[in-house]
């Protein structure tokens, strides 16, 4: 317990401090090839009473090895430098699966399955830094490991009354989210910038009396969610003077229970007198036992009420649905959704004053499509829907936390309501024939109250990161996708083999500040594009694809005054795969990621031309991932 460690004596801390071992040193870093293992089988037993059973079972184990080299700067408000430094992260992740679905029909009416879903997360992240920050020289070591696990099952059932249309639809579900972070170390070394050139001026720890867990601390946090579901849903006609109604009602509950704790631990000297030399260390002996003493180093407790919380949410919801036919070619459809929701969430802030949420809403959610066939191939949609948003527990809690990939100290925002928006929409498509499409669509939302990501400042240097509403907000734009068979160029029979599809936007965001201020939505890229190439011969057992990907830039973080709006830069993706079946049942896959291998780059648009230029705008980080190269070979036995 934290207030318990902290009235201890000297000694006793000094005694508990020699019991964690020297892990500031990086393990070895290889780089390991990547895999991917995934074994699955499949199979459906028919009985003679005309019932069957289907079983689904499949375990994966994947692991990756990545290395990436990270620029990031930051800057003060007349544009002077705040830090500047390049990060070098590796990542070892391993990830062990497995899926379970089990589904038994009764003679085509009643229908009932069993699905479960395991996942379990390792990463292991070193992440080096060098740089300068002020009038500092820094080095330092981050050493982050955590354990994500995600288990989920559900139990849900089919039941079809083929005389009378009627059909019954259930499900039970249950989830749980398990994240660990055991033990999250930094040790940072810093020297003078007027002492670049001298050599004999070794780095150092800048240990004091109270805790700075950037100088040398250790950071342990654990969280578990448990999510409830139910819902049942019913589906039947009515005769409404000599027309068919399809109607459909349905329930949903939904409990969400979150618990989540940190333990923030960081080295201090024991006392007034200390050995100096001892900062002087590298990084394998200086936090070791024999450095855990008087005069030397122990470990503080600097825990907050802050850094826990409990949270809940409670949603019912209700709906009914009608769809009907009109005069052969057109359709109605529509209906409403009550949503009523709890969210409750209790913590502390840095003060220690209690906060405890208790934010109840009833919302009605309207929405109607109507749809008429100008020729079987050819439709014509308009549709209205209202949808809210809500904030997550971890965008509520007041907890601060350093995220060493984003250089930013997040925390949430206890004040956050959820949002409203309403969608409007307008759509044309037609089929030409089987996996053939031709569509525009047309759409405009209005936003009440939106989260948005957002930045503030903080002590020194430091810059948070946090969320909020804004009043109002808009988002507008055009859609197409066409997706064709190249065989009508008729130029060769394997023409047939070819498809080409594309889908892309244009849409304008806007969130007004004042009458006079106005800047894009956070988050809302202003255009993006999909697009590839397919062939697949059959004759050939042989297939490839070409696909490339691009989004505008776009905000990621909604500046304060003095401090501009942080802009992702637009980024384009070209994929490749090539796959050829072998031995019948075998199949050899060749994949090639991002092989532009452009830079993600983020900056902040000081001259506002709406692009990035190296000399006139603000680099806040930027980094290469780097392409991705695959093979894989799959077997059906």
């Amino acid at each position: 317990d934290a207030a318990t460690y902290v009235n201890l004596p000297k000694a006793d801390k000094i005694s508990f401090s020699k019991k964690f071992t020297n892990s500031f040193s990086p393990l070895s870093r290889s780089g390991h090839l990547s895999q991917n293992n995934q074994v699955t089988l499949g199979t459906k037993k028919a009985f003679k009473n005309g019932n069957a059973l289907g079983v689904i079972v499949s375990g994966t184990y994947r692991n990756a090895d990545n290395t990436v080299r990270v620029k990031r700067n930051d800057y003060l408000a007349d544009r002077t430098i705040a830090y500047s430094y390049v990060d070098t992260q590796y990542k070892y992740s391993t990830t062990l699966g497995a899926l379970a679905n089990f589904s038994y029909t009764i003679k085509d009416k009643n229908k009932v399955s069993f699905k479960n879903f395991y996942n379990h997360v390792f990463d292991n992240q070193i992440t080096e830094r060098k740089g300068t920050n002020d009038d500092q020289l820094i080095k330092s070591t981050n050493l982050q490991l955590a354990e994500k696990t995600l288990f989920s099952t559900q139990l849900e059932g089919e039941h079809r009354m083929q005389k009378d249309g009627v059909r019954f639809t259930w499900n039970l579900s249950y989830n749980r989210t398990d994240r660990d972070e055991p033990d999250f170390r930094r040790i940072t070394y810093v020297k003078s910038s007027e002492d670049a050139n001298d050599a004999t001026i070794p780095y150092t720890v800048p240990v004091s009396s109270s805790v700075q867990p950037q100088f040398g601390g250790r950071l342990f946090t654990k969280l578990n969610e448990n999510a409830y579901g139910a819902n049942a849903n019913l589906a039947f006609p009515v005769m409404v003077a000599k027309q068919k109604l399809n109607f459909k009602v349905g329930y949903l509950k939904q409990i969400k229970k979150r618990e989540f704790a940190a333990r923030n631990l960081g080295y201090v000297k024991s006392g007034i007198k200390f050995d100096n030399y001892l900062t002087r260390l590298p990084i394998d002996s200086i936090f070791s036992d024999e450095n855990m003493r008087d005069k030397g180093f122990m470990i503080e407790d600097n825990t907050n009420a802050v850094d826990k919380y409990s949270a809940s949410g409670d949603l019912n919801a209700t709906y009914l649905m009608i769809d009907n036919r009109i005069l052969k070619k057109f359709r109605v459809s529509g209906g409403l959704r009550v949503e009523s929701f709890r969210q409750q969430l209790n913590s502390y802030n840095y003060q220690d004053s209690l906060i405890s949420l208790n934010n109840k809403q009833i919302d009605l959610l309207p929405s109607v499509n109507l749809s008429y066939a100008l020729n079987p191939k050819t439709n014509v949609r308009l549709a209205y829907s209202r949808t809210v948003g809500k904030p997550e527990f971890r965008e509520l809690a007041p907890f601060q936390f350093y995220d060493i990939n984003a250089s930013r100290l997040i925390e949430g925002n206890p004040n956050l309501i959820r949002s409203n928006t309403d969608n409007y929409d307008f759509k044309v498509e037609t089929y030409p024939s089987s996996g053939q499409v031709l569509s525009f669509s047309t759409f405009y939302k209005s936003f009440t109250n939106p989260i948005e990501q957002i930045v503030y400042p903080g002590t020194g240097s430091v810059v948070l990161r946090s969320f909020q509403n804004v009043p109002k907000a808009i988002s507008a734009g055009v859609e197409g996708e066409l997706r064709v068979n190249l065989g009508f160029i008729k130029l060769a029979e394997w023409t047939n083999d070819f498809t080409f599809f594309v889908n892309g936007a244009v849409i304008r965001s806007e969130v007004k500040i004042s009458d006079t201020v106005k800047r894009p939505l956070q988050g809302q890229s202003p255009y993006l594009i999909n697009s590839g190439i397919q062939y697949y011969s059959a004759k050939l057992g042989m297939g490839c694809s070409i696909l490339y990907n691009k989004i505008g830039r776009r905000i990621t973080e909604v500046g304060y005054p003095g401090y501009e709006d942080i802009y992702e830069n637009h980024r384009s993706i070209v994929d490749f795969q090539v796959s050829k079946k072998l031995f019948k049942k075998g199949e050899l896959k060749l994949n090639v990621g991002d092989i532009l291998n452009q830079e993600v780059l983020f900056y902040q648009d000081i001259n506002a031309n709406k692009k990035y230029d190296e000399l006139g705008d603000n680099l806040i980080n930027s980094a290469k991932l780097g392409y991705n190269v695959s093979l894989g070979f799959n077997y059906r036995f």
